[in-house]
């Protein structure tokens, strides 16, 4: 106290400066830095800098500069209130070495405290301190500390739209492409924090050299910038034209690394598993994640760490699940399956959204629901999706989608199929009057599955309410992501047709028009090969029976036929033949010379293309077969 009392009242300098000289050394020792600045050596220190005499403001801001690293919030408080700041950020600018020095060493030790970063930066603080780096005639060392103060800076993502609009992005960049390697290595963290910042991660990738200064610093085994770099790479990971570097060079080694036990944080983890699950997303590149031995990792994370949230965990191993080779795997560990099966009731959005989906594509392998069904997953995808039907619950549509789509895979299998009680068949029936569209459009896929597969038993409360539903969905889609609805509706009348007892019934209701509507309009647009295939395997289904003749006819499906006879793809040829030759077999008193002046033509064509298969060719010769029954089409075999 009697320093600080002598600096401020003392009117000889040479006292005063030796006061202050005795308090900066004593204020080295950090435990004496908050016992100083609390007995009046913030204001003693002002009235110094403020001194004409400039050996009293080298020794005062020398001492401010300590005391600016204390750990009271409330000193530093009083620093920033009182526009201490600018004092440092001024000499920032001098000539004076000494002042200069104290400047950036204040500048850094505020900067070191998160919660005056903005207030620093708002400043303009940061035009000075590339002007000091970018300065060749100064010391190295000052040259490293005004670097660390804009890497302190640019932890606060709020400072990084002024990094942006100053240009500093591009500026870090420079650096890191001229200096030496402890300034390359600051540069290269600075562009990693802002590129942390998924806002900003857009501008880092579009800068020449932005990725390739934060691979730098993933292939440094330096664990305090691991964080930083993690979360730089997850962030850029999110643009797809950064994957290819991500992979092979350097970025894949960070990630790695990031599952060493000594290294192990719930935040690298996360982003780790943030940004294998954006590599993943690329089926091309999951091969080499594997050959990497990423699935283990992620495996041992899900079942190991018990962390709040272990959705990114999830999501890659989901991604990573697309593999067929990889996806046995998961489904074989009982662990991970336990530990999603806990995630699908957990209550997280997020996390169920994200568990649904890894479980959708665990089950697109039909080889993996031998281990799902010990599991009954079934029950729990049940229960969820009835809770979803109460109003006043709160469940994601996107979420919804995906766990209708997880019953579909299941059911695509017929051995499932036992498992299908009435109860989860009205429950699916529902949601194909959902408002989302993609909740309907894959309820409609529940559903086409079930009644697609070959000989499948269809049960006799599905025979009520599918049929109609199938011919609403059969509709030529106003939207192409509703293409895939409109696909499995067609299969499901095409798989009810192959039961002799429905035909007749899915013709009366109007199953003939949409498939009809879907062979005529828009032929450019509905050239999809395995679209056309259903459609014709749907029409030779119902043509199997007499007593449909009559109603196929009047529909105008004979005119979808000979569309279908003229399609590249033979074996929705040989399908539209076949039905044809259905149709000439039960009609050759009425209409059979009508069929044969439709089609003779076209039949002359496919036998003259040298491309015709066998069973086209079977097909072909049947349909002749039953026009020479009728005597009307003898001239027109002469013709043609």
């Amino acid at each position: 106290p009697l320093l600080t009392r002598l600096i401020q009242h003392n009117d000889d300098s040479e006292v005063s400066s030796n006061c202050c000289g005795c308090l900066s050394n004593i204020a080295e020792i950090s435990c004496h830095q908050v016992l100083i600045a609390s007995d009046a050596g913030i204001m003693a220190c002002l009235v110094a800098m403020r001194s004409k005499s400039l050996e009293l403001q080298r020794k005062g801001s020398r001492l401010f500069s300590l005391l600016c690293a204390c750990d009271s919030k409330r000193i530093l408080n009083e620093i920033i209130e009182k526009e201490g700041h600018n004092f440092l950020i001024s000499y920032l600018t001098s000539h004076d070495s000494y002042l200069l020095q104290s400047g950036v060493l204040g500048i850094l030790n505020l900067s070191a405290h998160k919660d005056y970063r903005l207030h620093i930066a708002k400043a303009r603080v940061i035009d000075p301190l590339v002007t000091l780096i970018r300065y060749d005639d100064l010391n190295t060392e000052l040259q490293n500390m005004a670097m660390m103060c804009i890497v302190n800076l640019s932890e606060d993502i709020n400072n990084h739209p002024t990094f942006v609009n100053e240009g500093m992005v591009k500026i870090m960049i420079s650096i890191y492409n001229s200096s030496g390697d402890d300034m390359r290595t600051y540069a290269a963290l600075v562009v990693a924090n802002v590129a942390k910042n998924r806002s900003m991660s857009q501008i880092i990738s579009c800068c020449q050299g932005g990725v390739e200064s934060i691979l730098h610093l993933a292939k440094l085994d330096y664990s305090p910038f691991r964080r930083n770099v993690l979360g730089a790479i997850a962030s850029l990971s999110f643009i797809h034209r950064n994957k290819e570097q991500m992979c092979f060079e350097g970025g894949s080694i960070q990630l790695f690394q990031a599952f060493r036990t000594e290294f192990k944080d719930s935040m690298s983890l996360n982003s780790a598993c943030c940004a294998i699950a954006n590599l993943s997303e690329n089926a091309e590149y999951n091969s080499f994640l594997a050959e990497m031995g990423v699935v283990p990792l992620l495996t041992n994370v899900l079942t190991s760490y018990e962390f709040d949230d272990n959705n990114e965990a999830i999501r890659a191993l989901g991604n990573l699940a697309i593999n067929p080779h990889l996806c046995l795997g998961i489904s074989q560990n009982i662990h991970v399956i336990n530990k999603v099966l806990k995630v699908l009731i957990s209550g997280n959005e997020y996390n169920e959204r994200m568990a649904y989906m890894m479980m959708t594509n665990v089950a697109a392998s039909t080889e993996t629901h031998d281990y799902l069904a010990r599991v009954n997953i079934m029950s729990a995808i049940m229960n969820y999706l009835q809770n979803a039907l109460i109003p006043k619950h709160k469940d994601s549509d996107e979420t919804i989608s995906y766990a209708l789509l997880l019953i579909a895979n299941l059911w695509a299998n017929k051995d499932n199929h036992n498992m299908i009680s009435k109860k989860s068949t009205d429950l699916v029936i529902n949601y194909t009057k959902h408002r989302d569209v993609r909740c309907r459009q894959n309820a409609v896929i529940c559903l086409g599955n079930l009644c697609s597969q070959p000989n499948a038993t269809i049960r006799r409360w599905i025979i009520t309410e599918v049929p109609q539903i199938f011919i609403s969905f059969a509709y030529s889609p106003s939207h192409t992501e509703t293409y895939y609805a409109q696909f499995q509706a067609i299969a499901g009348i095409r798989g009810l047709a192959f039961h002799h007892d429905l035909r007749c019934m899915l013709v009366q209701q109007g199953c003939c028009e949409p498939l009809v509507l879907t062979l005529t309009r828009d032929r450019d647009k509905t050239t999809r090969i395995a679209l056309c295939r259903e459609v014709s395997a749907a029409i030779f289904n119902l043509t199997l029976s007499s007593s449909t003749y009559l109603l196929l006819v009047q529909s105008g499906i004979v005119s979808g036929l000979s569309s279908l006879i003229e399609h590249r793809d033979t074996v929705a040829q040989t399908f539209a033949i076949g039905s044809l030759a259905n149709l000439a077999r039960y009609g050759y008193e009425e209409n059979c010379n009508l069929f044969a002046e439709i089609s003779l033509s076209m039949f002359r064509n496919i036998l003259e293309s040298f491309l015709v298969s066998d069973e086209t060719t079977k097909e072909l010769a049947r349909c002749l077969v039953h026009f020479a029954r009728d005597v009307r089409c003898s001239q027109l075999f002469e013709r043609h």
